[in-house]
């Protein structure tokens, strides 16, 4: 990571980084104003795809689903249970009933019974397997940074971070673990992967993919190659160029963004 003491927002604003590290523990500023005004692992997918999914992330499009939904309450059941509390349980059959609807209109963290059982079954999964409880202990979760990579400012949250144990873990859900190492490079995890270890300044050696299976609830860890690591560093430095052209300099029109390939 570029040592900084301060970083400029997309906004303009000047912040110490220290300060923004702080305000960067809400939840709500978190995921709200540094998700429109810093770069992450999640914007850099997207860029990475096209500027114009990006754009459109920033004009407030929705690009949620409910296996992220279901995969962000798995993330909250293992990494901070406290707030379980918050969720809202609707007791009906489907999300397309009149009462889910309304619930979920007053709070969006809803979820039908099913949907939280389902959830609360494959956390537990993690959570009985001694082997994975040892890795995860003595670990800081949801540890957020602040920095800069290729003078652009950056965010990352680590799932769970250890200096002590010398790891960083990410946690995912997946629906075929035996297809992970194949899915790294087609969800762009790989770009997570170097945007992390340059943020938290720790070796690829250190990072770590926490993986269960959302069928089978079979639970794997997943080291990461340097090879992976290098792909990941060539892909976020591409993402970065079309981010510079496309909303710094405005060298073009984003509506002329045309993906050259053959098949």
């Amino acid at each position: 990571m570029e040592e900084v003491n301060k970083v400029t927002t997309f906004d303009g604003k000047e912040w110490l980084v220290e300060e923004l590290q702080e305000k960067a523990k809400d939840d709500s500023f978190y995921y709200g104003y540094l998700a429109k005004n810093v770069l992450s692992s999640s914007s850099i997918k997207l860029l990475s795809k096209s500027p114009k999914r990006y754009r459109d992330m920033l004009e407030g499009d929705n690009l949620t689903s409910k296996a992220l939904e279901e995969g962000k309450l798995i993330h909250t059941m293992l990494l901070e249970p406290e707030k379980v509390k918050d969720i809202n349980i609707v007791d009906t059959t489907t999300r397309g009933t009149k009462v889910f609807k309304t619930a979920l209109a007053e709070n969006p963290n809803s979820f039908t019974k099913k949907e939280f059982d389902y959830c609360k079954d494959i956390a537990d999964a993690v959570k009985s397997n001694s082997s994975i409880a040892s890795f995860m202990e003595g670990c800081e979760a949801e540890k957020a940074v602040i920095g800069e990579i290729s003078g652009i400012p950056f965010r990352a949250k680590a799932d769970l971070i250890s200096s002590e144990k010398g790891v960083l873990i990410d946690v995912k859900t997946t629906s075929d673990i035996e297809r992970f190492k194949w899915n790294v490079l087609n969800f762009g995890y790989h770009m997570q992967v170097y945007i992390y270890c340059e943020l938290f300044g720790v070796s690829h050696d250190d990072f770590y993919f926490l993986v269960v299976d959302k069928k089978t609830k079979v639970v794997g860890v997943f080291s990461v190659t340097e090879e992976t690591y290098f792909k990941g560093l060539t892909e976020t430095e591409n993402a970065i160029e079309e981010y510079k052209k496309y909303f710094i300099d405005k060298e073009d029109n984003i509506d002329n963004f045309t993906i050259i390939g053959e098949v």
